[in-house]
């Protein structure tokens, strides 16, 4: 169980709060980007049309990523870069535009009463080369991406699919999957939990032709030439460190509707270069977590930018621990409780995280589908924003009295894990302060380079593990809170009953009322006994030249119906 997890890694690189792809408008889930006000061009506003000074007719946005997609393989496309790029090539069966699930590659479907069957009816369609598109491909990307031999990391986002979890673990056989081709056209999934419209506008529900697939081998979506698109772009050409070219296809069923004639991604983007890139005319537009950079292109007055929730910041807890004494620990609510308590999330923002809020709940305060509806409709405090000193002491001594400690001294010290970055380092400095000041704690912090740390992580060599965590994609149901089951396994390895059941109630929950009604009590679950230590609600500003027009946020910034003014 990689994707999610895999996104936020790859965010933390970043030199500042990572910069996730998924998010919700925090004044609405349904708001479009420089809304088409132009203007005349200035050193703050170059025009997508020129570029190294030379006329273009053609209409190309210029987009700053702060890192390179890991691949174009929709099967393991993970991190914020990769999902962004792929979601533009490639056409699952339904769109999700603006928080709402649209026709895609299916053009209709019928849903049976209890949510569980889904009976697709694709257009006729083809890839970028002029293949026909058929419902055989979409079950044989299914596969692919279920297929233990591939281990593909997104396979856990579709295992709400029926024998889909078995079939991947090697425990079932292919033939029992709930997917069905009826004929060229007409596509038949039945799943195990019940199922809304946008959970198929995932990318595991895009095409894979599986004579290009086989023929590409362990090459595919590695460069442009090994990977095929049916969705509005296609991918040109890939410089690998430094640029992506996606040009419209125009092959795409709703070509029409495309206004662009290409997408230019530049990668190494950060936010301290991206802001000389906006203001050289080189960027039109670009993802920010510095409110002051975001400033001081606004107040050029040739940019809009809208800011959003788009993540978490967590320290992960490792339940089982690095050490069986460790675990000892770990595993006792109390003892979770105390360290969430002594935590100042107000001072971690002020000193770390500048742009982000300090969380007091799981939910974010503004997403969509499922969530947006329990943020809502249940209000809640899972913990406060201030430490609770006096509240922590109680909480450890209620764990040394479980755990037979009679002084604090005999409490091991813990490991801390991260990728090596200054702000990393920063937060786990912060943090291990507060826990010695209120509690006589000790952590000591591992710092260590991508690889490493991932290889750490789901081997368990680790207490404490800084990570962050991208939006939920319509609920936490089918991303972040898999990860907590006792099925599970690494990297967090909780192992809780009642957790399991409480999951098993709003996954198997078959209207939309239940469903939220389930959710808020695994939400409730989850923050009281303090399964992870969420530290603040990440927030991020997709900064537009105001010639830009039609860059969305639908869970994620969106270009696909992007324009250009002339």
């Amino acid at each position: 169980m990689k994707k999610r997890i895999a996104a936020l890694l790859l965010g933390i690189v970043l030199a500042a709060v990572s910069v996730a792809g998924c998010g919700a408008s925090e004044t609405s889930e349904q708001t479009a980007l420089g809304n088409g006000a132009s203007g005349s061009e200035s050193e703050g506003q170059i025009a997508a049309s020129q570029q190294d000074g030379t006329e273009n007719a053609s209409k190309t946005i210029r987009v700053g990523w702060n890192y390179e997609p890991e691949t174009m393989n929709p099967a393991n496309a993970s991190s914020d870069a990769a999902y962004l790029v792929v979601r533009l090539c490639v056409e699952p069966l339904l769109r999700n535009v603006n928080g709402e699930a649209e026709p895609g590659l299916a053009e209709s479907y019928e849903v049976s009463e209890d949510n569980l069957k889904y009976t697709f009816h694709l257009r006729e369609s083809t890839y970028s080369d002029g293949t026909p598109v058929t419902a055989e491909d979409v079950a044989y990307s299914i596969i692919y991406t279920l297929s233990p031999e591939n281990a593909c990391d997104n396979a856990y986002m579709i295992y709400g699919i029926d024998g889909a979890e078995e079939y991947n673990s090697g425990e079932g056989a292919v033939e029992d999957l709930g997917v069905e081709v009826i004929d060229d056209y007409t596509l038949k999934i039945t799943m195990c939990q019940t199922a809304f419209p946008l959970y198929f506008a995932q990318q595991e529900f895009a095409p894979m032709n599986q004579e290009f697939v086989e023929s590409c081998g362990e090459q595919f979506g590695s460069e442009a030439e090994y990977t095929l698109t049916n969705g509005p772009f296609t991918l040109a050409s890939w410089t690998h460190d430094s640029t992506l070219e996606l040009v419209k296809n125009e092959n795409y069923w709703n070509a029409d509707a495309i206004n662009l004639d290409g997408i230019t991604c530049y990668i190494n983007a950060t936010d301290e270069t991206a802001v000389d890139m906006m203001l050289a005319g080189e960027l039109d537009v670009c993802e920010f977590t510095n409110a002051n950079q975001v400033s001081s292109l606004e107040e050029t007055g040739n940019y809009t930018s809208q800011t959003y929730y788009s993540g978490f910041q967590f320290m992960h807890i490792n339940h089982q621990g690095k050490t069986e004494e460790t675990g000892r620990w770990l595993s006792n609510t109390n003892f979770r409780k105390a360290l969430s308590a002594a935590i100042d999330r107000n001072a971690m923002v002020q000193a770390v995280y500048t742009t982000d809020e300090a969380s007091t709940r799981l939910e974010l305060p503004s997403t969509m589908g499922v969530e947006a509806a329990v943020v809502e409709e249940y209000p809640y405090e899972g913990w406060s924003a201030s430490a609770e000193p006096e509240k922590a002491v109680e909480y450890l001594n209620a764990a040394m009295e479980e755990l037979g400690c009679l002084d604090v001294s005999e409490i091991p010290t813990f490991t801390m894990l991260c990728y090596d970055s200054q702000e990393n380092m920063n937060a786990l400095n912060a943090i291990a302060a507060m826990w010695e000041s209120t509690l006589g704690i000790t952590a000591q912090i591992d710092s260590q380079p991508l690889s490493s740390m991932l290889e750490m992580a789901y081997s368990g060599d680790y207490d404490f593990w800084k990570g962050g965590q991208a939006n939920g994609y319509i609920d936490w149901l089918g991303d972040t809170a898999t990860e907590y089951l006792s099925t599970a396994g690494g990297p967090y390895f909780c192992s809780y009953p009642e957790y399991d059941e409480l999951y098993d109630a709003a996954a198997t929950a078959s209207d939309w009322k239940s469903r939220k009604d389930a959710m808020f009590e695994l939400e409730q679950y989850f923050c009281e006994n303090v399964l992870d230590l969420v530290i603040t609600w990440t927030k991020s500003s997709l900064v537009t030249s105001d010639n830009i027009s039609n860059v969305y946020i639908s869970g994620y910034a969106d270009y696909t119906y992007a324009d250009v003014s002339e």
